[in-house]
């Protein structure tokens, strides 16, 4: 008996020492790195997404009919409700509490207090930030106010195809002339100034144009896809103008810190600011654990001249559409069986 409970007593030790060795993992502090899922229950489907950004708290609005409002503050904590607004899905739309700023068919329409008013119309295009919206048609551009108000109109030689604010009203416009596409800064009441310059080629598709500026650089990313011989081919550019010069733009490659590998087809891309310098937020497919690879949410940062990133998503879902909320959170989206879930 005495050399049967021996080794019995041992191993109740063992498992007591484990049990305590997890607690203090448990009750431990989370680092730097630490993150958190919280599931909010949104689903979102291929919605438009706003965002408006203040010093406590996110707001992210969803397009559709009713519009859904879900604001987030710095600690993960919730609420949603929805609006009365029915605003088209598949373009960008302006919204805050009193009013709203979306493409119905070729109209721009501004609505408050439950009545739309018309205020453009033979639209092409319209893309929203915090500062308004922006809204053209062919070689005409206008800036419009979040009051709806129409701040400019602006006519170019060259085929206006999209476009977003800068800083300070300026606009960052990308133009089609007869033979290359064109980056421009458009400031009211002065000439357009051409920053960077592509040949154009048949096929190519220019999309998802953000733009920040730290400092007196201007910062920028494009993406470009193209289908070459039955291949879909997708690259993000990155372009920085310091003071107005022309732009030092190179094809994104991004190196996973967990791996040393750069990153295959990054997408998804959203260009912050953080502390200062710029960062980007995307999606890539990246291993999980050993045997199994997902759609995941990464963060890149320059280091020493390279982009390198870490994952940041913490579900294990196909992750898509991050949003920063602060310098240390975020929301995403998670393919799920029942659609697309905020996360």
């Amino acid at each position: 008996m005495k050399k049967l409970g021996l080794p019995i007593l041992t191993g109740l030790v063992i498992l007591l020492l484990i049990f305590l060795h997890q607690l203090s993992i448990l009750q431990e502090k989370p680092d730097e790195g630490w993150s958190r899922t919280i599931d909010l229950d949104v689903a979102a489907e291929d919605s438009e997404m706003f965002v408006e950004h203040d010093d406590e708290e996110s707001t992210l609005y969803f397009s559709g009919d009713p519009v859904r409002k879900i604001a987030v503050n710095e600690q993960l904590e919730t609420s949603s409700e929805n609006l009365e607004y029915a605003i088209p899905e598949g373009y960008s739309f302006y919204i805050d509490d009193e009013q709203a700023i979306y493409k119905k068919k070729n109209e721009i329409i501004y609505a408050r207090n439950g009545e739309e008013q018309p205020i453009l119309n033979k639209i092409e295009g319209i893309n929203a930030s915090n500062d308004g919206v922006i809204a053209w048609s062919r070689h005409t551009v206008y800036a419009i106010s979040p009051e709806g108000t129409i701040d400019s109109e602006t006519e170019l030689p060259q085929y206006i195809k999209g476009g977003t604010f800068a800083e300070n009203g300026q606009l960052f416009l990308y133009v089609q002339s007869e033979d290359t596409n064109q980056f421009l800064t458009l400031d009211p009441g002065k000439e357009p100034v051409i920053i960077h310059e592509t040949p154009l080629s048949s096929g190519e598709l220019y999309s998802n144009i953000q733009v920040i500026q730290v400092d007196q650089t201007m910062t920028f990313t494009y993406t470009v896809s193209a289908t070459r011989q039955g291949t879909r081919v997708i690259n993000t550019y990155f372009g920085e103008s310091i003071g107005g010069e022309e732009a030092k733009v190179n094809l994104l490659k991004i190196a996973n810190v967990e791996t040393g590998d750069s990153f295959p087809r990054p997408n998804y891309f959203s260009l912050t600011n953080v502390d200062g310098k710029p960062h980007l937020l995307f999606s890539a497919d990246g291993e999980i654990s050993p045997k199994r690879s997902v759609i995941s949410i990464y963060e890149a940062s320059r280091q020493d001249g390279e982009w390198v990133a870490s994952r940041r998503s913490t579900s294990e879902e196909l992750s898509i559409r991050p949003v920063s909320i602060t310098d240390q959170s975020l929301v995403w989206m998670d393919q799920e069986d029942s659609g697309l879930v905020l996360q």
